[in-house]
């Protein structure tokens, strides 16, 4: 029986709580990064990076290892039988599915958690979603991705949780790969770009009333900005 306090489930906690501290942490070497020519014994972001490195591999090959032998099915033993696995080494295998694991582990915890506070707060529209489900859906089962086409208001209320309060607020920094020119301002080749979730969702241009937690607004206008995923090479391959 799952409780929770499994050594997998304690070890991804672990190493989002560290990579969390790290992402929010103003690092010097981000706006001044020739000072990545120090020494290393004067560059103490990188003894932090190579300490969560090994942390992390070491974790990814301890579940790979731990999955390989366990009896039954899982997704790791599926890998395993597909001929494209044979072109990655046990590391980059490792890393296929611990990403996976650690990304889904925090990011939709988090958005369960949004989606219980908007339910909470909002039980006139949570019994406009359960109407659509049971209509659709029944009783006697749980929805399925081929269900999703029929719910529209489903969709609605999924994006209106994840716009509503992102889950990752300032996005994942991008960098430039050439010199871009928007809105009248010179992007130089190598700058970092801050997507800024947050600001995109509470656009009032884009979202009246954005504080407000509105499914209907996507029903109105199914074309408004989803960014929640990231834009570009980087999007989220989680979607």
């Amino acid at each position: 029986m799952p409780t929770g306090l499994e050594e997998e489930v304690k070890g991804v906690e672990t190493i989002m709580d560290n990579l969390n501290n790290a992402f929010i942490t103003n690092w010097i070497v981000d706006s001044l990064p020739f000072l990545n020519h120090l020494p290393r014994f004067m560059k103490p972001w990188q003894k932090i990076a190579d300490f969560l490195g090994d942390e992390e591999r070491d974790f990814f090959n301890m579940i790979r290892n731990g999955a390989a032998e366990r009896k039954g099915y899982n997704w790791c033993k599926d890998i395993l039988t597909m001929k494209e696995h044979k072109a990655l080494t046990d590391t980059q295998l490792s890393y296929v599915i611990g990403n996976t694991y650690e990304a889904g582990a925090d990011t939709t915890t988090m958005t369960l958690q949004v989606f219980t506070l908007a339910c909470v707060l909002h039980q006139d529209k949570v019994k406009i979603l359960q109407d659509e489900i049971d209509r659709i859906v029944g009783r006697d089962r749980l929805p399925t991705f081929e269900d999703t086409e029929k719910m529209p208001y489903l969709l609605a209320f999924i994006k209106e949780v994840h716009r509503w309060r992102p889950v990752l607020p300032g996005g994942v920094p991008h960098a430039v790969t050439a010199d871009d020119e928007y809105m009248g301002y010179h992007i130089p080749k190598g700058a970092t770009i801050i997507g800024g979730h947050w600001a995109i969702s509470m656009d009032e241009g884009l979202y009246p009333n954005p504080d407000e937690f509105r499914p209907e607004r996507f029903l109105k206008d199914p074309d408004l900005p989803y960014s929640q995923f990231g834009f570009g090479r980087r999007k989220c391959i989680g979607r």
